[in-house]
């Protein structure tokens, strides 16, 4: 494992050094939280339940399906903000009472937080909606499994890879547990898990283990560089020189007979330059204002101060209660704040100003209890989620403290940067780890400084096909960026052409304006676009895409008004049919001439939709009503987007028919519209204050683009419409200084790397980076899988970066890092994995013990008393005689006669559940090592995926 150094300095924690320290592992028992939630109660709480109950089923009685999801939450240690993740095993012990055939239950990442008191089918928290019910959740990274090896009637542990789960929280995704979600739509079935209220069964309770390797954290502070108070009583004045901010929320009943709220709130602003990690890379663990009190007073209870992320620059010396500079008003309609009164308060009227007190958003803001403040005392308000925005790349224009009354009326009084007393100033504290994200390569393709712009497609070659629009709208012109040169493309003698793909020989495909109408269009070079006409005379037709055959992909009108998806092979159009329904549209087509797009149904409705030989299927929704399908890559996935059950439109990438949610930045939508060969997807998305933001889903998980941007840039990404397999990204994006959007290419070099086959990667160092295509995966042992060449000559240890199932017989594109672990054994350690269902399962080959191992080859050591050819990393059948370890269970030796040393090794969290061995056994797995530090040997050994690899 590799080595670190830890440096902790936290507010509340003594400052620790940990020199040459290995990585930690941690297993956390018991659970924090346990509940589970069901759709034929959706009002009723479980939380008094000792087995949360994960189960699925048709209820004649109930009308649908009945689904029951289990929900776990789990504290987390400090440090594991910035760590790598090394593993992660949420380990469940439970028993079902009844399971079908292919039942399986997913593990995923709860996005909203929750109360075990208070959370039902409905609500979250007992006061709070879910966002979507049953707990929101998002699917990416998560795991599916089929309970207890798909035994019915059995009571046992279920070892659940959590590691993209568990990494992502330590990338600062909110932790709020786990969902245990039956797949319903594939088997019915019922699985209890224990919980911590077991408590007489204390070591079968729920346990998440976790290998990590903590980064470097730090505490540092960032000083108070603007403050003022906001008054709506008094809406013009500007309270910038006082050294006494205010908050107050106050029911006024004055002598002239008006009856109105008081309220004022604090801005604030704080110089971020003095964290020297922020905004650029850190990841924020923690962040609150210190406030010195100088005086509060109270009627009632309940009283909260509300903190908010400005949105809106202003100035302290001019802002008003209308005003955040001189010349500019909020522009937050009403005022900024969360007031609340007793029934018996509610004013007769309420003298306010038009415009507001701060333009803020509600996406990160942070409730404080305001019980306690006292003159004299320092209050520390949390507002970690605004920083850690701020880190992400949101600007920072300080933060509103507004007013929240439960009941009754307070006043709360604070130091302001102007008080004389340097230790009652303002300061804002955070601690964070200084983890460096990557930072892409950006270029602008501008073309003219007066025109809007989008890049749509790139070719792995590198040239990019778009179009530049007049600020008016009225022409538009298709161009080719090939490196610094860029071409405009001829027209059709219209106004507009729209190039909107490009394949490997530099075909490139769009639409033109040929007099009234639009027609598809190819172009290769020349002075003149090949017209592909329309599917019908007079109609009109778009080209979306084509193949490296030169296949085209898109679109026309038909008789009646109708659309019809088309192929061109030529200039001969194919219609595409549809679901049932009037219309279907093609989009995209890969190598093996699978077109997609969507397609009517008979209702109404429209589903993203695929075509073999013309022949369409159905891939489904996310829960909604429609879904499009926008690209295909050459191993067959199919990213889009789709209604969501919630009345949101989320991405979703789709294997075969089965469709899965990409989720989103935080906000409600997503949209994806490029899949690369190694599964790199990239779209768009909102975060939680409604914006859209170009991303990218690496192995799952998402990606804001524009936090991959340069320090100090001045683009926001808008939208991301290609990838390569290069992983140069193109798509829209706004100068921020002008308002004008620009084409752009993004050179992200950690996919950007060298494609080797298996056999080459002997002659390379560690640390070299490599790219591997259409490998076989033969094994997977739960913290790695392992690949093999078609020849089954030579095999790889693989680290998993994610909690995907790798199944064997799938072909792999892989990128990572070639490096030796501390047993001596090569392997890659994984950034990006792409499987796909092959058609070849690889065989293990039988060996003798003693021939497990081998000898040493180039840079891979062998066993230590080892002769022959190397087999490290292959797939092989064993046999034998096996014996118990003393004081292990996840392994045993196995003996053929040879005294060969031969050990079995189970995953993590497994066990062979023997008191006696039986008399002999065959293994299928993979050849390890094991290094011994004192004897300085290595032996062999042979990782398993689970006991269904021993055969008695």
């Amino acid at each position: 494992m590799r080595k670190y150094t830890l440096l902790l300095a936290v507010a509340a924690l003594a400052t620790m050094i940990m020199p040459d320290a290995r990585a930690a592992t941690v297993t956390i028992t018991p659970e924090m939280e346990a509940t589970a939630v069901i759709n034929s109660s959706p009002n009723n709480n479980y939380a008094s339940d000792l087995r949360p109950v994960a189960e699925a089923y048709w209820s004649s009685s109930y009308g649908g399906w009945v689904f029951r999801n289990a929900l776990f939450k789990f504290n987390l240690p400090a440090d594991l903000t910035g760590a790598t993740i090394n593993s992660a095993t949420f380990s469940v012990y439970g028993w079902n009472s009844w399971i079908n055939s292919g039942y399986q239950v997913g593990c995923f990442r709860l996005t909203e937080p929750w109360t075990e008191s208070g959370a039902t089918w409905n609500m979250r928290d007992g006061a709070n909606a879910w966002s979507i019910p049953g707990g929101t959740y998002t699917t990416a990274g998560g795991a599916i499994f089929t309970p207890f090896g798909g035994v019915a009637g059995v009571a046992s542990m279920d070892s659940i890879n959590v590691t993209s789960i568990v990494q992502s929280w330590a990338m600062g995704q909110p932790n709020y547990g786990f969902a245990l979600v039956p797949q319903y739509s594939v088997q019915a079935g019922s699985v209890y898990y224990n919980s911590r209220r077991i408590s007489w069964e204390t070591t079968r309770q729920l346990t998440l283990t976790i290998d990590y390797t903590p980064g470097m954290l730090y505490e540092q502070e960032a000083p108070c560089v603007a403050d003022t108070t906001l008054d709506n009583g008094f809406a013009d004045w500007n309270l910038g020189n006082d050294t006494q901010a205010s908050n107050i929320c106050k029911y006024i009943s004055d002598s002239q007979g008006y009856n109105y709220w008081l309220y004022n709130n604090s801005l604030l602003k704080f110089d971020l330059s003095q964290l020297s990690d922020l905004p650029d890379g850190a990841h924020v663990q923690a962040a609150s204002i210190r406030l010195h009190c100088t005086g509060a007073w109270t009627w009632g209870s309940g009283h909260q101060v509300v903190a908010y992320p400005l949105t809106q620059d202003w100035n302290e010396y001019e802002a008003t209660w209308t005003n955040a500079t001189a010349s500019a008003p909020w522009t937050t309609p009403a005022y900024a704040v969360e007031y609340g009164w007793s029934s018996s308060l509610t004013p007769a009227s309420i003298l306010i100003a038009p415009a507001g007190s701060g333009t803020k958003t509600e996406a990160f803001k942070v409730t404080n209890e305001f019980t306690g403040a006292a003159t004299g005392v320092s209050m520390d308000l949390d507002v970690t989620p605004i920083v850690r925005a701020w880190a992400d790349g949101m600007p920072n224009y300080g933060i509103l403290l507004g007013s929240k009354s439960g009941s009754g009326s307070y006043g709360v009084f604070w130091s302001t940067r102007e008080d004389t007393d340097v230790n009652k100033q303002p300061v804002l504290s955070v601690i964070y780890s200084a983890v460096s994200r990557p930072t892409y390569g950006f270029t602008d393709l501008n073309s003219s400084a007066s025109s809007f712009e989008d890049a749509f497609d790139i070719n792995n070659s590198g040239a990019i096909v778009g179009q530049v629009s007049s600020d008016s709208g009225a022409t538009v012109r298709g161009y080719l960026w090939v490196g610094s040169n860029a071409t405009q493309l001829p027209t059709l003698g219209g106004t507009e052409t729209s190039p909107y793909g490009i394949n490997a020989n530099g075909k490139i495909v769009g639409r033109a304006k040929t007099g009234s109408v639009y027609h598809a269009f190819f172009w290769q070079g020349g002075s003149s676009l090949t017209d592909l006409g329309a599917l019908v005379s007079g109609g009109s037709s778009a080209a979306w895409d084509a193949n490296d055959a030169g296949v085209v992909s898109g679109y026309g009108s038909i008789a009646g008004g109708a659309y019809r998806g088309a192929g061109w092979t030529g200039t001969t159009p194919q219609q595409l049919a549809t679901l049932g329904g009037t219309n279907s549209y093609a989009y995209d087509i890969n190598g093996s001439n699978v077109a997609v797009g969507d397609a009517d149904l008979s209702g109404g409705t429209y589903h993203a939709c695929k075509w073999v030989s013309s022949t369409p299927t159905d891939l489904g929704t996310l829960g909604g009503n429609n879904s499009t399908a926008i690209a295909i890559n050459e191993a067959g996935k199919v990213v889009g987007y789709s209604d969501t059950t919630a009345g949101t439109v989320h991405a979703f990438v789709c294997t075969g028919t089965t469709i899965s949610d990409l989720g989103t930045l935080g906000g409600y939508d997503s949209e994806a519209y490029d899949i690369n060969t190694g599964g790199v997807v990239v779209g768009r998305a909102r975060n939680d204050a409604g914006q859209w933001s170009a991303c990218a889903w690496i192995n799952g998980s998402i990606t804001n683009l524009n936090w991959r941007l340069p320090s100090g840039s001045a683009w926001h990404l808008d939208i991301a419409y290609g990838i390569n397999d290069q992983g140069q990204i193109v798509g829209t994006a706004t100068d921020t200084s002008t308002g004008k959007q620009h084409a752009f290419v993004l050179s992200n070099t950690a996919l950007n790397v060298t494609q080797y086959t298996l056999g080459e990667l002997s002659d390379l160092e560690d640390g070299t980076d490599v790219r591997l295509v259409g490998v076989e995966i033969t094994k997977d042992t739960g913290s790695a899988f392992y690949i093999e060449n078609d020849l089954r000559t030579i095999g790889m240890r693989v680290t998993e970066p994610s909690a995907a199932n790798y199944t064997a017989g799938y072909k792999a594109t892989i990128v990572g890092t070639l490096q030796t672990n501390d047993n001596g054994e090569r392997y890659i350690d994984a950034t990006l994995v792409d499987a796909t269902a092959g058609s070849v399962t690889i065989k293990p080959l039988g060996l003798v013990n003693k021939a497990v191992a081998g000898g040493n080859a180039s840079s891979q050591v062998g066993s230590s008393n080892g002769t022959g050819l190397n087999n490290v990393g292959l797939l092989v059948k064993v046999w034998g005689k096996p014996s118990l370890i003393v004081g292990t269970s996840n392994s045993f030796a196995l003996d053929d006669g040879s005294a060969s040393g031969l050990t079995v090794v189970l995953p993590n969290g497994a066990n062979h559940g023997w008191s006696t061995a039986p008399s002999y056994v065959t293994v299928d797995g993979v050849v390890g090592l094991k290094y011994d530090d004192s004897a300085d040997t290595y032996s062999p050994v042979i990782y398993v995926s689970g006991m269904s690899d021993v055969h008695q």
